[in-house]
């Protein structure tokens, strides 16, 4: 009869090693998100530009962020809505665990948003917490981004929240729902899809849905994560104006597809 050991050599932990999965890598249960991401803490570069945003602060996980004015509106500032994007971004390069992930990888990128249903913002305002080709674009179709997106009207008392493709998003406004889980899957030459999870904060469903992608992306480029804020539909935004506070986390898995193919 074998014997068992009783801690695993590599972690210590009580039960013996661990399975493997059958030839699995890293330990794919309960994977840790990297965050609260600090936009604030000198990895990420701000593209705006048109100058909009006045500054961003963070605390306890939150994302402050005040606007410059914008006078008359423009959807080129809605995140979910026409083929020019002017609003701002901020970007950096995207990696699991050191390794640049590039637009030949198939990723499943996963991201997670909670958003502030109090400090909602002083205008209609969305936000998009994803995956991109090229972040310093004003072209949809050349940014090609995917993953989660918020979006709070001013009068409202919830957020919408789901996913955008590009420049589409689908998105479900449920009670005072505030918490979303979105999975992207992203690249082998295209933007992919994504699907998403309105949670509640015991990390139950609330809703659900998913929604396509229809960009080829270049080869062999470099991929980026990236956080956009922008106006939802075409409004005004006062100087000083306050967009909603949001905090976001983000993790992402990469398969071995070359060794199965």
């Amino acid at each position: 009869m074998p014997v068992v050991p009783c801690f695993d050599p590599t972690t210590g932990a009580s039960g013996g090693p661990s399975g493997g999965g059958g030839g699995g890598g890293g330990v794919l249960y309960n994977v840790p998100f990297d965050g609260p991401i600090d936009l604030t803490d000198g990895t990420w570069t701000l593209y705006d530009p048109d100058s909009l945003i006045q500054s961003v602060s963070f605390a306890a996980g939150w994302h402050t962020v005040v606007w410059n004015a914008l006078g008359a509106g423009s959807p080129n500032y809605n995140w979910s809505a026409g083929t020019t994007h002017r609003a701002p971004r901020w970007y950096k390069p995207a990696e699991i665990d050191g390794t640049r992930l590039t637009s030949d990888d198939i990723t499943q990128a996963i991201f997670y948003i909670q958003t502030d249903n109090v400090n909602r913002g002083d205008f209609d305002n969305g936000i998009v917490h994803g995956i991109c080709a090229d972040p310093t674009s004003t072209t949809a179709s050349t940014i090609a981004a995917c993953g989660l997106y918020a979006n709070a009207i001013t009068i409202d008392t919830n957020t919408a929240l789901g996913v955008l493709t590009v420049n589409a998003s689908a998105t479900i406004a449920v009670g005072t729902s505030d918490r979303c889980l979105t999975t992207a899957q992203y690249g082998g030459a295209h933007c992919g899809s994504a699907c998403f999870t309105v949670v509640n904060n015991a990390g139950q469903r609330v809703q659900n849905g998913s929604r396509n992608g229809n960009v080829v992306l270049p080869a062999a480029a470099d991929l980026y994560w990236m956080v956009g804020l922008g106006t939802l539909g075409s409004v005004p935004i006062a100087l000083n104006d306050e967009s909603q506070r949001f905090k976001t986390f983000r993790t992402a898995v990469k398969t071995d597809l070359a060794g199965v193919l």
